[in-house]
């Protein structure tokens, strides 16, 4: 069962060996229509598991004496806090038990190069990028049958419109913009981790629309993905990396 809280990828269990994909995919005229199997429910947990460890370890050596534990405590109030547009600083964490850890934390971070709090940001960002991929796990299909993802239907125009809302070009420009060097590389993983998970709904609208799912061309800028499950014509989940 894959971990919600983030940067528990040492923690929790994963599937040993890589899965390959195993959507099906139907294509009539103009209309394709794609399934989704358990396998892709498993890699997709593969994605979001080593892209977490991945950020993870990333951190912690820009973090000289942070520990796997201090990032833990942090992303758990970031995801309590997820809601909250404002950003947090390190007196956001005043009367929480990451009071200490999180002034700590912050004054590695600005000796590692970050900006004062930037390290909040960084993982605000991260934390809602998480959240919306493991809103999507959730309702995928599962091997014990618990939730049956139906057949999602597109049109080959519905189905480029949807790769267009799945691209990340731009999508966090504004925050490269104002990040320092760490801060940069940070936000590059995140994106890499949006990427390499969301494959798994691109690579079947790829195919639909007759291009290789395996050299993908990003279509441009976009904010929503398709939603397995639910409405099955052109669902859409709202932007990520919002906070």
């Amino acid at each position: 069962m894959i971990d919600s809280g983030g940067f528990s990828g040492h923690k929790q269990s994963m599937t040993a060996a890589p899965v390959a994909q195993a959507y099906e995919l139907t294509v009539e005229g103009d209309v394709c229509t794609i399934t989704y199997t358990p396998a892709d429910t498993l890699l997709l947990e593969q994605a979001i598991n080593e892209s977490d460890e991945q950020i993870a370890s990333s951190l912690l050596a820009d973090l000289p004496g942070v520990s796997m534990d201090d990032l833990s405590l942090l992303v758990n109030h970031v995801g309590q806090n997820l809601l909250f547009s404002e950003d947090l600083t390190v007196a956001s964490f005043a009367d929480s038990p990451a009071a200490e850890t999180a002034a700590r934390v912050n004054a590695a971070a600005v000796a590692a190069g970050f900006h004062e709090n930037e390290i909040f940001t960084s993982l605000q960002l991260l934390r809602g990028v998480f959240f919306a991929l493991i809103f999507m796990w959730v309702y995928m299909p599962s091997e014990d049958g618990d939730y049956v993802v139906e057949p999602v239907v597109y049109t080959k125009d519905e189905a480029r419109e949807a790769l267009v809302g799945m691209a990340t070009t731009g999508l966090f420009d504004e925050a490269i913009s104002d990040a320092s060097e760490p801060g940069v590389r940070h936000i590059e993983r995140t994106m890499e981790m949006l990427e390499n998970s969301t494959m798994i709904f691109r690579a079947p609208l790829l195919e639909c629309v007759g291009e290789d799912p395996a050299t993908p061309v990003d279509p441009g800028p976009g904010d929503e993905v398709p939603t397995p499950g639910g409405d099955n014509r052109g669902g859409s989940l709202s932007s990520f990396g919002s906070s």
